[in-house]
């Protein structure tokens, strides 16, 4: 943990180290806040599991963090959020009614408020929206991946991004991973030839069933549509969008870029049918290819993202990573050689939940 006398530049210091945001917004260094009070003030913009869990590990982090203002669609989304955090943290929250606030203007609202640092999470499909109104308002951000749903939010976050960077915000998307131990030196060791030549990847993200919250009477269309987000494109993105940009974003990491081609192999839905089964499918499977690359040539990726309850295949989250002596399997943070004897495992875990509390501690 930091120690409070260093905490602001400290904690700020260390958030944008990841993003994928790097290239166009300045990391969060100790030069931003010369001369500014010791308190890093917190507010939070989507009150769920993910929103109430980052604004934790940001106050675990450093006992200088404030959580001071909140906002969310929906009140009673707001009040379970609040109730949970102030119950662990209380004090270092701060927040009266009139820093709570709720709708869509509820955003907006928040980032009008004495806040330094604001917290993205949200169903993404609001967060080029919600992004470019942080940085027009002068805010520093940690945003919840995924940054979009689509092309043209990318682009309105990618401008967004510029825009930071000229106005000198630091900026993070929570790729959690990226801080986490176990994978920092996995990737390392690959990258430096521990097991030879990569010769090709697996990305999996195979899960069981989602969420619902069943339709309520009197309940508008575009209610039902916002408490479902996961099940709608124009919010969730769909499912490699919204969970497997993990396992995929693991490997852009490791082979140093994106990339060069991707091929969509087999998608459908099967299990999801029916009025309560929303637009998203129930399995992706596409293979990606990096060209020329400092690791290798043509090298492919597998790539499987599937959610469907019971299925016999069984339920898989990780990156195997298949090389000329051995194997990787980065989700369990060791490495085979080809006689299948583990050659190397993970020195510890990071604190907390893995990486979620790493980006917050960096």
């Amino acid at each position: 943990m930091l120690r409070h006398d260093v905490s602001r530049r400290k904690f700020l210091g260390g958030l944008a180290s990841s993003s994928v945001l790097s290239a166009v917004s300045p990391r969060l260094s100790a030069s931003l806040f010369a001369g500014t009070a010791a308190a890093l003030r917190v507010g939070l913009v989507g009150c769920g599991g993910r929103g109430t869990g980052a604004v934790t590990q940001a106050m675990t982090a450093d006992p200088a963090v404030k959580f001071t203002a909140m906002a969310d669609l929906f009140q009673d989304r707001l009040d379970m959020a609040y109730k949970s955090i102030v119950a662990k943290n209380p004090d270092q929250t701060d927040i009266p009614e009139s820093r709570k606030f709720v709708g869509f203007d509820a955003c907006r609202n928040l980032l009008e408020s004495d806040i330094d640092l604001v917290i993205l999470a949200t169903p993404p499909g609001f967060r080029p929206q919600h992004f470019r109104d942080a940085v027009a308002a002068g805010k520093h951000v940690f945003m919840e991946k995924p940054v979009a749903v689509d092309a043209p939010g990318i682009r309105q976050v990618l401008s967004s991004g510029l825009e930071a960077k000229r106005k000198n915000l630091g900026v993070q998307a929570g790729f959690q991973r990226r801080h986490d131990v176990g994978y920092v030196e996995a990737i390392k060791r690959l990258q430096d030839g521990q097991l030879g030549k990569i010769q090709s990847l697996e990305a999996d993200w195979r899960g069981g069933g989602v969420w619902m919250r069943p339709r309520t009477k009197g309940q508008s269309e575009l209610e039902y549509q916002l408490r479902n987000w996961y099940y709608f494109v124009w919010q969730s993105g769909d499912f490699i969008v919204e969970q497997h940009s993990h396992n995929i974003d693991v490997c852009t990491w490791l082979m140093g870029g994106p990339p060069t081609k991707a091929e969509p192999i087999q998608a459908g839905r099967n299990s999801r049918i029916g009025n309560r089964a929303g637009e998203i499918f129930d399995e992706f499977i596409t293979r990606f290819t990096w060209g020329t690359n400092r690791l290798g040539d043509d090298i492919q990726l597998h790539s499987t993202a599937r959610q469907i309850l019971n299925h016999p295949d069984g339920y898989k989250v990780g990156e195997t990573i298949k090389c000329a002596r051995g194997v990787a399997d980065l989700a369990k943070g060791q490495f085979e050689d080809l006689s299948g004897t583990i050659v190397w495992k993970k020195s510890g875990n990071s604190p907390g939940l893995g990486g979620y509390q790493s980006e917050w501690d960096h």
